[in-house]
Formats: structure tokens, sequence, C-alpha cells
């Protein structure tokens, strides 16, 4: 990612960003920065889990609607923005899918990004991979083949195609047609793209990976390559050097080969081969290590194990041990970091499309002993209302006309 330095505005920009059309990730990187944070994704089971959990707790069960600061439930909304909620694009995605969409990339790249096209009755909203982004003071560049790319400006189109689209001009009443909203985590000396907020946690999902890796490795190799073998002489009769080497290989490698008797039939004594065999320990390798790196992701993620859905060994978790654990992670980490500033790019994308309404998360609590009970029986109705986002009711309003009680007393 560029950084800023303590130079003139004009003078801002390294030898290696004035070389392209866009700000590239480093200075004198490839410039697929945030692809290799798409890999790290999916290889690190942990880094993984916990991603897709931070995802799903920021993005919530679903919107709630407010007008002049009240809540308005859905059936109460404008029924031309009930409908534009329900399907913001040909494809009849959701306004709340495309939030939650937006939400992983926010959380694994610290960038999300949103395609606007203004209709003649209607605001359409694309979500667009982050992957495929990089940008310039003014436009998108739009591409699936940046490792391919790099930094070189001078690619033919036709080898890979790159759309540019402008960015949004950050005026609610812009007069663009076309364009791409670009919201990313700030971070301090970081003026183009934004960091992930865990990013403190990617060299351990790295370690998690390759110790994984390495060990199905292993597997795969059956005792290569704890094993070295000297060849003398010439190849049997009627093989090649290479059919001679691959023959070999093949008997002792992958599935179902592993610690396999080597037993040879040679045209000549010359050819019998010197086998150096290397101690290596059979039950896998790095366990302590693999264990520390995924302590360790769980610690950079600010994160805590049960919300992941992964186990601690010696550690159930109470009901009211998760439901703890999913407040702090709740107060102090979904909703400031990944909520907020969501929220935010998409009230002022409601706003664009001409409706007077804002927008909050109806945040999903985790499994607990309050999925086998029924609020109405344990919550009074204003407790009842109160977790839905609703203003509670007035006592005239807890009353039917004969004065008897409409439920708000029932705990009592």
């Amino acid at each position: 990612m560029a950084t800023q330095d303590a130079k003139p505005t004009n003078e801002k920009q390294t030898k290696s960003e004035k070389q392209t059309k866009w700000y590239p990730f480093f200075p004198d990187s490839d410039n697929t920065y945030i692809n290799d944070l798409a890999l790290r994704a999916k290889r690190s089971p942990t880094h993984g889990a916990i991603l897709q959990s931070k995802a799903v707790y920021t993005a919530g069960e679903d919107f709630i609607y407010y007008k002049d600061g009240k809540p308005v439930p859905f059936k109460e909304l404008d029924s031309k923005f009930q409908d534009w909620v329900m399907s913001v694009n040909s494809d009849n995605d959701s306004l709340h899918w495309l939030f939650g969409k937006c939400a992983y990339d926010y959380i694994y790249s610290g960038n999300t990004y949103l395609e606007a096209q203004k209709g003649k009755e209607s605001l359409y909203l694309f979500y667009q991979d982050a992957t495929k982004h990089r940008v310039s003071d003014k436009d998108s560049y739009i591409s699936a083949f940046w490792r391919d790319i790099k930094n070189n400006s001078s690619y033919s189109d036709s080898e890979y195609p790159t759309a540019i689209v402008p960015l949004w001009d950050g005026k609610v009443d812009t007069n663009q047609k076309n364009f791409i909203i670009h919201t990313k985590n700030d971070t301090p000396e970081y003026d183009y793209y934004g960091l992930p907020e865990n990013i403190q946690a990617l060299k351990w999902a790295d370690i998690e990976y390759k110790i994984a890796q390495f060990n199905l490795d292993m597997f795969k190799n059956g005792f290569f390559p704890s094993v070295a073998i000297d060849l003398f002489g010439q190849a049997p009769q009627g093989m090649t050097d290479q059919q001679y080497v691959e023959s070999i290989k093949k008997s002792f490698t992958d599935e179902g080969n592993n610690s396999k008797m080597f037993i040879q039939l040679l045209d000549d004594p010359t050819q019998s081969a010197k086998i150096t065999e290397f101690t290596t320990t059979r039950d896998g390798q790095f366990t302590e290590m693999q264990q520390l790196a995924t302590q360790q992701i769980i610690s950079s993620h600010r994160w805590f194990a049960s919300l992941a859905g992964l186990q601690t060994a010696g550690s159930l978790g109470s009901n009211q041990q998760i439901r703890n654990e999913y407040n702090i992670a709740l107060k102090g980490l979904i909703i400031p970091q990944f909520q907020k500033p969501l929220l935010r790019l998409f009230n002022n994308v409601v706003k664009m499309a001409g409706f007077d309404y804002e927008l909050g998360i109806m945040n999903v609590a985790p499994v607990g002993i309050e999925d086998k009970i029924e609020p109405k029986e344990v919550l009074t109705k204003n407790e009842q209302r109160e977790l839905l986002g609703f203003e509670p009711l007035e006592d005239n309003e807890l009353t039917d006309n004969n004065g008897n009680d409409n439920g708000d007393n029932n705990n009592e």
C-alpha cells in the first residue's frame, strides 16, 4: 500500500506509483497483497473460521429501519422502499445480502467496493469483489488478472481485460450515473487502501497452513524425503533413465505407499542403489507449533474460540460464558470496527436512492439456553419490544378498554 511521507502532496508518490495508472498496495510490490489476503482466508482453518463468524455477527439477522430516529416495522415501510430493499439490482439481490458480502470483504481485507448505477426510476447496486480492484485518485481499475498484470501498465487489454469505473465523488446528490464506492479501514500511514484489522494474525495463519501442508506432503510422499537413493550404472534394458527414476518414484510416493519394501531386479550389479535413510517423526510434525499458531490467531483477532465454533481442550463453555464473550466481542469490536463504517456506507446509499430512512442492525446472538425458551413466557411486552429495537408502550397501551392487563405484568 502506498505509504504517506513528509514530502509535499504533489511529491508524495513514490517512483513505483508513478509507473502505474493505479496505486499499488505497496511500493515496489507485485500489487497482489489483497489477493494473498483472500488466499489466506481460504487456507488457514482457524483464521478462515474467525473471519466467517465475524462477518455473520457484523451482518446480523437483518436490518432495523428507522425514520426520524424511531424504529419502523418492515411492513409499515413505504412500499417503494420495501421493493427496493428486497431487490436492489437485476439479480434480485437484497440490500442486506449486499451488506453481508461487503462485511466479509471489509473484515478480511480492510476494503470493500460497491458499484452504483443510476437508472431512470431507481438506484441499482452491485457487489464488487475487493480482490479485483485497484484505485487511482479518481478511478477504480477492475480486473480478474492482477496476478498477471502486477504493476505493469503496458499490458494488453485484449489479453487481460480491465474495466475503468469512476470512484464516487463523495456527494449524496451526485450527478454521476455509474460509480464505485470504496470504503476502507483507515490505518495510519496508508492513504489509498485499508489494512485488515487482524493484520497481526496473518503470519500465524501462514504457519498454520504450512504445518498442515508439510504433514500432508509427508503422507503423500511416503518415505520421501526421509530417504535418499543413489543409482549407479545404466537403466534396465528397455527403459530410459527417466522412466527408471519415475518407476521408483511412483512405487514409493502418494497414498498407500508408506513403508513399502524396496526391491530391485537389475541387469548388472553396478546398478545397485545406495539408500540413505534420514530419521524422522512418523506421527506428524510441529504439533506444538500448530497449537501455538491457533492460539495466536485467536488472540490477534481479539476473538473468542467459542464464537468461531472452535473447541478448546478442557473447556466446554457455559451458556453464560458464551453470552459474556459475545457481548464483549459485539460492543468492543463488531459494532465500532465493522458495523459503524459499513452502516455509514449503506445509509449514504439509501439517501442516494431518494429514501428518508436509516438502517440499523438486528444483531444475531450465539446459540445459548435462550433458544429453548419461549420469549413470550418469560419477558414482558416492553422487554420484547426493547430486544427488537422498538420504543416501550405507554401504560394506557398495556391495558385493554376494560382495564385488563395486556401482558406487561405477566412476570410479576
